[in-house]
């Protein structure tokens, strides 16, 4: 289906973006919905299924990447490459952790110098709580699309 290596500096059409900014900044009950905000923005991939290491949450953040997801940007290439026009909108739903952790070396050593390192208790990611934000936000989201669509 089309080029051989198609370009994708371009991979989300501005003509779909400028109409979902336009429905965004013109539909007050969108923009009054507490929580619902719409952020133009580096998305970046990576492999699934699962979620992001630290690791890659920092070199990800250090590329200038504004989220991670797995799936949204190779099913956009694919569709540039068969000469579709392409919007892609992502709900986030869960903070990632990218906060260095201690090294175990420097543990032990704090152990055996009888000065114990305080650490903090994280919250990762769950697929659950995923899936509670999605459902929570299902409606104001299925609003937008059809308000894209109609303006399309």
């Amino acid at each position: 289906f089309g080029l051989r290596f198609p370009s994708i500096s371009d991979l989300y059409t501005p003509r779909l973006r400028n109409i979902a900014a336009r429905v965004y900044l013109t539909n007050p009950g969108l923009r009054e919905d507490k929580g619902f905000r719409v952020h133009e923005g580096v998305y970046a991939w990576c492999y699934g299924p699962c979620f992001e290491s630290r690791a890659e949450l920092r070199a990800l953040k250090t590329l200038g990447a504004d989220l991670a997801g797995m799936s949204t940007v190779p099913e956009a290439v694919v569709a540039k490459h068969c000469g579709m026009e392409v919007l892609a909108m992502s709900l986030v739903t869960n903070k990632c952790v990218d906060r260095r952790e201690p090294s175990s070396l420097d543990v032990v050593a704090a152990e055996l110098a009888g000065q114990p390192l305080v650490t903090v208790a994280e919250q990762f990611p769950h697929h659950e709580e995923v899936m509670a934000a999605a459902a929570a936000r299902t409606p104001v989201i299925q609003e937008f699309v059809r308000s894209i669509i109609r303006d399309i």
